[in-house]
């Protein structure tokens, strides 16, 4: 039997659940990156597990991968702000120093989807029959990122 569906539902609703505790604590600006972190890693899961690249033509691969690579990014992300922010009371979410986080989501939004910087094509492989990503010019930005956890 395959388990993967029901971890992937327990832990979103685990994750949720945490939210909805960080909510009712502050109601400020800490719960919304919790949330935007419980969204991207959901996003991140769901994509690398149920989405097997090797049936779909080669666009959709391409936008799967760059689904993947930019949702991990940006559940790291959001992790780090939450933990920024969490000790500090800014109950306004669209106050000037939450400003610069979202401007850096839309970059790293902009550049992981909308170029070929992080992953730049797919190139199918005879010899072994299987698909391989190209990685792009920043793709060890993404892998340091990862590293030092933004």
């Amino acid at each position: 039997m395959n388990y993967d569906i029901y971890i992937y539902i327990s832990s979103v609703l685990a994750s949720l659940s945490g939210w909805f505790v960080v909510w009712r604590k502050n109601m400020d600006a800490s719960w919304f990156f919790f949330f935007l972190f419980t969204i991207f890693a959901s996003i991140w899961f769901f994509t690398f597990s149920f989405f097997p690249t090797t049936f779909f033509p080669d666009e959709i691969q391409l936008l799967v991968s760059r689904l993947l690579f930019c949702s991990s990014t940006l559940a790291l992300y959001s992790l780090f702000c939450f933990l920024l922010f969490f000790w500090e009371n800014i109950t306004y979410i669209w106050s000037k120093k939450i400003l610069i986080p979202i401007i850096v989501f839309l970059l790293i939004w902009i550049v992981y989807m909308g170029t070929d910087l992080i992953i730049e094509r797919f190139e199918y492989n005879l010899n072994t029959d299987t698909y391989h990503q190209v990685k792009g010019s920043l793709f060890a930005l993404h892998i340091s990122s990862h590293f030092i956890g933004i």
